[in-house]
């Protein structure tokens, strides 16, 4: 779109911005409380997303993005609240399941390790065990881990 200089009284012209509007188009309240209503049942945006893309493509209607989406439910604490537990719950459930199964691999294996690669493994271990333990409740914990090895003669 090609906006026209707007001249001012002294012959002065200046380009004057669109009016700033977040969403890039209005949604309907049908759509808006659609997909709040995905996000609950499903307790995922992004499969609350795909789910709602497909329904309003095949109406023909305007699709909002993930992004779009994570704005609506953030209007909601309950709702929002709701997701991130959700997601942390998920997150930390894989993780647990991979730990369990490195930790098995690691127990077959550590006596075939050299002791400069003992202490590595079991600090990344540690790290990780304690990164899971603590996710998402202390945003400002930094884990640093040491690793020290020694020359062999």
């Amino acid at each position: 779109m090609t906006r026209q200089p707007k001249s001012s009284s002294d012959g002065n012209r200046s380009v004057v911005p669109l009016a700033f509007h977040h969403f890039p188009r209005d949604y309907d309240q049908e759509t808006y409380h659609r997909a709040l209503t995905l996000i609950e049942e499903t307790g995922n945006i992004a499969r609350a997303h795909r789910t709602l893309k497909a329904e309003l493509e095949a109406q023909g209607k305007p699709v909002p993005s993930y992004d779009t989406l994570w704005r609506w439910a953030e209007k909601s604490k309950d709702l929002i609240d709701k997701v991130r537990a959700d997601k942390r719950e998920e997150i930390v459930a894989v993780a647990g399941e991979v730990a369990l199964a490195m930790a098995e691999r690691l127990l077959e294996t550590y006596e075939d390790l050299s002791p400069g690669q003992l202490p590595v493994a079991f600090g990344i271990a540690m790290d990780k065990r304690m990164a899971w333990d603590n996710a998402g409740r202390n945003g400002q914990q930094v884990n640093v881990q040491f690793n020290f090895y020694t020359e062999e003669d």
